[in-house]
This record gives structure tokens, C-alpha cells and sequence, in this order.
């Protein structure tokens, strides 16, 4: 059957057609933004973060508005060092933390085109904490670790210092395979600080992870923030004495900071920390599974139902076919045809009309731009829906007699 007797078909049938067309459309919209929202929120938790996941504790909610000094930080992580089952102890921002979250304009250092933002971690001992690896060069040396006051964060001092950036920031800025011994200036201008890479990390997420497209676009200084009115402790532990561990941190760093310590204080294992971190984009995450399965059922039901129905109303029509020789899978591909043309047009007003729900949805909550590859994907999840939808309802078609199907002309 051509193209013009399919559109002359669905022309006498037009009210039918319109409503799948309709019904096509709205899902196709639903369910193009649906996937692309939950690749949006699924990806960062299917990053890699680098850290030795089994052996990393955390300590958050030490909190003193003057400021923690220099010989109180060291008390505290000596303390916490001394606990059996403790390897390593770093005192800094933290993963899944955003209260020291760090961010900067970053670019080679002889290169004026556009800079990238990307995070940053100061810390003296953070691959240690955390059993980060380290593929190309090398850890801090002890002479390159500074303490850094807490309101000279972006001065003078950060200027020349020794750098650890992940595979992939080094990649982006330098080119593939490329970045150790290179500079890296922060700040988007000539007057930037300037770093040099000493290392390059294997993975390591920024400490609010929430765009996965930059994630990985980190970097460690060598410098500990002291007079700092907050602080956090990454610990590496023997995983064997973890709850012990766990269980020791408080009247370690009670003794040391005395009742600050006990300020909200958190001791929670890695995963712990991660879980809840993503907590609610898990709960986003199963929202938008039901509303796009029960748009896709909807859907799926509504074709079958309409098609059913419309097979039931041309039972004159199949029966003239078939006696005029017409096979049952002459039959079967018609109705396949027929859907095939009225999913390509919902789903083209559909497409547009997800990409207008997009740019709502960016202008109110400030989502990012439905990428193009997504509306042909949405397209061909309608596309393989309508044709399973309607082959049941087709296949009953098919079974019509061509006597029975006139008698009841």
C-alpha cells in the first residue's frame, strides 16, 4: 500500500487517528525529558569518586566561629592518629561536603583561550586519608605543605605551589595523556595564581558532585586552612576496627577541642556519607521511573484499546480485502504501516513539544538544555511502543474470516 492510500485511510478514520496522534505526542515529550532528568541525576552516582570506599571514615560538625588555631588542629590530628586502627589522617574540605567547597577558573598557564571551572581540595595528606591513587607522578613532599590562614584563601600564597589534578581535568585542559609538569593558572586573568602538577590522580570527585559532565574536574593544594571556623577529618582506617574506630573520634577530639567538639559532630563511615548525600536524587531518581512507566502504560494501553476499537469498526473494510485476496500478513503490516505514520507524527509535535517543556523547566528551575540526542531517542522508544501496542489488536485483525466480515457489513 502506498503513502497516499495509508494518508487516504487514516483521513476516513481521522477522529481515531487524531486521538493517537495526540495521545503519541504527549508521551513522547514525557518520556523524552523523563530520560534525559534521570540520566541527569543517575550519572554522578554511577561516577567513580576515587576513594578507598572500605577504609575511609569521616568527621563533620566541628564548628568554632573563632576559628580553630594552628596548635588545636594538631592536637585533633594527633589525637585522631593515635586511635588503633587509624592509617592516615587529613584535615580539610571533605567529598559530598559543599561547606568548603572551592571553586576557580581554570586554565594552562600560556594558553588565553576559554577557562573551565573546577574544584579544589586543600589539604596536606588527602591521597593518604582517602587511598586515592596516583597514576602519573607523585604525592606532596613534606616541604611543599603549608598551613594556610583561613582569610588569606586566594592570595599570594596559593601562587607557585605544587598540584595533584585528576586524569580527566588534565585531559580537558592539556590534551589527551597530557598535564604532568605543566602549570595550571586559576582565575580566568593574567594576574591568576599559578600551579604547578606534580601528580595526576586516577579519579576523584568534586565534594558536591552535581553535574557529572564536571565532576571530575579537581585538583589538591598542599596547603591545611588553620583559624578555620569549621572543620572535617578524613580518616583511613583498618576496616576490621571501623565501629571501634567510629566509636573512639569523639573523646578524641573532646580532649583537644574541648566542647566544641561536640557541636552536631558526625562520625559516619564513606558509604555513609555518600548514601545520604544522594538520598534525595535516589527518591528523584524512582519518581521519574514511575511517571515514565506509567506514561509508557498509558500509552501502550490507550494504542491498543484505540486500535482494537478501530478494528472492530473496519471489520467490513478487512473482510473486502481479504476476499480480494489479501493474506493475513497484508493484514498486519497495514495496521503496522498505519501506526508507523501516526507515531511519526505524534512524535514529531511531540519532540517539539519537549523541547519547549525544557526550556520551561530551564527558565523556572534552572535544569540544563535537553541535549539534541535525546529526541530521537525518545522518538524511537514510541516508535518500538506504538508497533508492540498494536500487534496484538492487528494480529486479531488478521484472524477475521472474509465471510464474517461481510455478514457483518
Amino acid at each position: 500500500m502506498s503513502l497516499s492510500q495509508l494518508l487516504s485511510s487514516l483521513r476516513r478514520n481521522k477522529f481515531m487517528a487524531l486521538l493517537l496522534v495526540i495521545e503519541v505526542a504527549f508521551a513522547c515529550a514525557v518520556v523524552t525529558n523523563a530520560l534525559f532528568l534521570l540520566q541527569n541525576k543517575l550519572a554522578p552516582m554511577l561516577l567513580s569518586d576515587g576513594v578507598a570506599t572500605d577504609e575511609v571514615v569521616l568527621v563533620n560538625g566541628l564548628v568554632n566561629f573563632g576559628g580553630f588555631p594552628k596548635t588545636q588542629i594538631d592536637g585533633a590530628s594527633r589525637a585522631l592518629q593515635q586511635i588503633p586502627g587509624v592509617r592516615a589522617v587529613s584535615v580539610g574540605g571533605l567529598p559530598y561536603d559543599g561547606k568548603f567547597q572551592f571553586k576557580s577558573r581554570l586554565r594552562p598557564e600560556q594558553d588565553d583561550g576559554d577557562a573551565i571551572e573546577g574544584s579544589f581540595y586543600l589539604h596536606h595528606n588527602l591521597v593518604q586519608a582517602l587511598g586515592l591513587e596516583v597514576i602519573e607522578g607523585r604525592d606532596f613532599l613534606p616541604e611543599e605543605r603549608i598551613d594556610l590562614p583561613f582569610g588569606k584563601i586566594g592570595g599570594d600564597e596559593m601562587s607557585g605551589r605544587s598540584a595533584l589534578i585528576t586524569r580527566g581535568l588534565a585531559d580537558r585542559l592539556f590534551g589527551q595523556g597530557q598535564g604532568l609538569g605543566r602549570s595550571v593558572r586559576t582565575g580566568a586573568s593574567e594576574s591568576g595564581s599559578a600551579t604547578k602538577v606534580v601528580g595526576i590522580l586516577a579519579d576523584f570527585i568534586r565534594p558536591e558532585p552535581t553535574d557529572a559532565a564536571v565532576a571530575q574536574y579537581t585538583m589538591i593544594l598542599p596547603l591545611r586552612l588553620i583559624d578555620v571556623p569549621i572543620l572535617g577529618f578524613a580518616l583511613r582506617i583498618d576496616p576490621a576496627q571501623r565501629d571501634a574506630v567510629i566509636k573512639a573520634v569523639p573523646a578524641a577530639l573532646e580532649t583537644q577541642l574541648q566542647s566544641q567538639a561536640g557541636f552536631d559532630l558526625e562520625v559516619q563511615s564513606f558509604d555513609e556519607v555518600r548514601d545520604a548525600y544522594f538520598q534525595t536524587s535516589r527518591a528523584l531518581v524512582w519518581l521519574l521511573l514511575t511517571v515514565a512507566g506509567v506514561v509508557v502504560a498509558i500509552t501502550a494501553t490507550g494504542i491498543a484499546g484505540l486500535t482494537g476499537f478501530w478494528v472492530q469498526q473496519r471489520q467490513r473494510q478487512i473482510g473486502i480485502r481479504r476476499a480480494l485476496g489479501a493474506r493475513r500478513s497484508d493484514i498486519l503490516r497495514l495496521f503496522q504501516a498505519e501506526n508507523l505514520v501516526i507515531v511519526l507524527a505524534g512524535s514529531c509535535c511531540g519532540l517539539a513539544l519537549a523541547w519547549g517543556i525544557n526550556l520551561l523547566l530551564m527558565q523556572r528551575y534552572e535544569l540544563p538544555r535537553l541535549p539534541w540526542v535525546y529526541l530521537p531517542l525518545g522518538a524511537a522508544v514510541l516508535f518500538v511502543l506504538g508497533q508492540l501496542a498494536i500487534l496484538l489488536p492487528a494480529i486479531r485483525a488478521t484472524r477475521v474470516p472474509p465471510a464474517t466480515a461481510t455478514r457483518n457489513a
